[in-house]
């Protein structure tokens, strides 16, 4: 039998315990469904050569994606270096705390024959978005064909 001091004891914990979980949960949270505006700080492509570097078109893919927003819970990211429209991407992995949130630029449900088309197209076109919970900074990268875009993100509220 648990003396009433150790019924206070326990419910005291309880009180102290649960707000600091949800505190700890709360970058999951964001991570499994918010809004980030992410700014790109690098790019690079395949060379004649074989390996990465960067050229002209990398400098204007970084300044194609210097700043635009996506939404982890539809995958609606709006560029507006690019168009004026959002554009509705496929979500192929929610983000979590030990997971990227994964994104394609095929706006068909992944459901029979038309997921080959979204497995074709994450392999050539995806954003991920990192935002771990060991992550101070949500960091994104952008693979367009054989051009990689980079950089960090910022939750929105």
């Amino acid at each position: 039998m648990i003396p009433k001091d150790g019924n206070r004891l326990f419910v005291l914990m309880r009180l102290l315990i649960l707000p600091l979980l949800f505190a700890l949960s709360a970058p999951a949270a964001a991570a499994n469904g918010g809004l980030y505006r992410c700014h790109a700080l690098d790019a690079v492509s395949i060379q004649a050569d074989g390996k990465l570097g960067r050229d002209n078109i990398d400098i204007s893919s970084a300044k194609l994606w210097s700043s635009f927003i996506v939404d982890t819970s539809t995958g609606v990211i709006r560029n507006p270096q690019r168009s004026t429209e959002p554009s509705h991407w496929t979500v192929v992995q929610k983000g979590n705390e030990a997971n990227d949130f994964v994104a394609v630029p095929v706006s068909v449900p992944p459901v029979g024959e038309r997921s080959l088309l979204v497995a074709a197209a994450a392999a050539t076109d995806f954003v991920r978005i990192r935002a771990w919970k060991r992550t101070i900074t949500p960091l994104f990268l952008l693979f367009q064909l054989s051009r990689m875009v980079s950089g960090t993100c910022e939750p929105l509220n």
